[in-house]
């Protein structure tokens, strides 16, 4: 049978798992930066931000959709 954790060992878990949340939220922003810079040096953000804004309309009317269709089941 397993032993439960001490406080001492679930503090040093949640210690861990918000250290690797702070390190994915900065790999995220510099993945961020960085295709934002790709895009700039093709010269076509304007372009990629109206595409950007009609795939995030699309996206967002299926998500409303299915959770409309959640919600009536």
């Amino acid at each position: 049978m397993k032993k439960k954790a001490s406080k001492k060992e679930l503090q040093d878990i949640v210690a861990r798992l918000i250290g690797n949340v702070a390190m994915l939220e900065q790999r995220v922003a510099s993945y961020n930066t960085l295709f934002s810079m790709y895009v700039k040096y093709k010269d076509d953000s304007d372009g990629f931000q109206v595409y950007l804004k009609e795939e995030l309309e699309k996206k967002n009317a299926e998500i409303g959709q299915v959770k409309d269709k959640e919600v009536s089941e």
